[in-house]
């Protein structure tokens, strides 16, 4: 069986969910700029729906995936998807500078479920990425 390239396989799952991707980057600054690394910007988008996620390497956090968006009316730009230990369901989590704590906002929408296995499985600081890389 041949092997298939991990761009081959990319454009397969995408294709798979009538997606298309485009990926940009962009070097973001940390701490007093002691810590900086690259960031990247997926924007997904099909017939129907756009979705904008961002992949980030934080320091003594490890790799997180945000929204470029809002996720509720009530929050603005941005927000981290967590796993409910109850149900293993993702849900955007957002900070309220009020209550200077994150809450549980709503589930992740089918298609951004979607994005972000994406993004998980194939995104730049992926193990299969670094693995190839």
């Amino acid at each position: 069986m041949p092997l298939i390239s991990l761009e081959e396989q990319r454009n397969n799952y995408l294709r798979s969910y009538g997606l298309t991707c485009k990926m940009t980057s962009y070097l973001s600054f940390y701490g007093d700029k002691s810590y900086m690394s690259y960031s990247y910007i997926f924007n997904f988008s099909n017939a129907a729906t756009q979705i904008i996620l961002k992949e980030r390497k934080l320091p003594e956090v490890n790799v997180v995936i945000n929204p470029d968006y809002s996720v509720s009316p009530a929050c603005e730009k941005g927000g981290i998807a967590i796993k409910d230990t109850t149900t293993k369901q993702l849900w955007w989590e957002a900070f309220f500078i009020n209550s200077l704590e994150f809450e549980q906002i709503r589930p992740l929408t089918k298609e951004e479920i979607i994005c972000y296995k994406y993004i998980e499985k194939y995104g730049v600081y992926s193990s299969l990425a670094l693995a190839i890389n």
